[in-house]
């Protein structure tokens, strides 16, 4: 086994996370106060309010159906980040109800326990890891 992977698991079991919300998303890795952010984008979904010439029922499924492709390619690019560095065990975080309909429309890989879903604020890459982190530990004490 090499020196670098002895050194990796004698410092912790690492977590993944993902921050979500309808406008960006981010997914990063963390072990105690470390993270290390593995992907940012932005969802470019239209926005509540309808268009002129569609139907409300029309403009109301094409939104939905933007959410759940977001929410697969959040899903497909965690497992591909996670999985490949043998983490299993995630946090779902953002605000709203957009962590909890992810989580229930079953996109994440079967082999992922989600730990917690964390309300945050923030789903960037700078602020929203250190705020998720800080909630879900002082929610678990």
């Amino acid at each position: 086994m090499p020196l670098e992977q002895l050194a990796d698991e004698a410092a912790g079991e690492k977590y993944g996370m993902i921050l979500i919300d309808t406008n960006e998303a981010t997914v990063a890795w963390f072990r105690g106060e470390t993270v290390v952010p593995l992907w940012h984008d932005f969802s470019g979904i239209m926005g509540k309010h309808g268009q002129g010439g569609q139907s409300q029922r029309r403009f109301e499924r094409g939104h939905e159906e933007q959410r759940k492709q977001w929410w697969r390619k959040i899903a497909e690019v965690a497992k591909q980040s996670f999985l490949a560095s043998g983490i299993t065990k995630v946090l779902v975080c953002g605000p709203g109800f957009t962590k909890q309909d992810m989580v229930k429309d079953n996109v994440l890989d079967y082999r992922f326990q989600v730990l917690a879903l964390v309300d945050c604020e923030y789903t960037d890459d700078v602020a929203g890891p250190r705020e998720a982190i800080l909630r879900w530990k002082s929610s678990s004490t």
